[in-house]
């Protein structure tokens, strides 16, 4: 693997070590926001593709049970 960042590395290059720590910080942080987007919309896509009789009526049931352990909203 390569790490090499040109903007990290111009940063650095110009002393700017603070903003270079936040580009490798967003490099890393940026994939785990589109992940949970991804699995949001596909979530939602699925769910109106059964509801429009386009996948099998079993994907278009959804669990009313709350998220959190107890019942309990957190």
């Amino acid at each position: 693997m390569d790490f090499n960042s040109p903007f990290a590395e111009l940063a650095t290059s110009l002393n700017l070590t603070w903003l270079s720590w936040v580009l490798y910080a967003d490099a890393i942080a940026s994939p785990g926001g589109s992940a949970m987007v991804f699995t949001a919309e596909t979530s939602r896509e699925v769910y109106g593709l059964a509801r429009n009789r386009l996948l099998p009526g079993g994907s278009r049931h959804c669990t009313r049970a709350p998220a959190c352990p107890g019942g309990h909203c957190c």
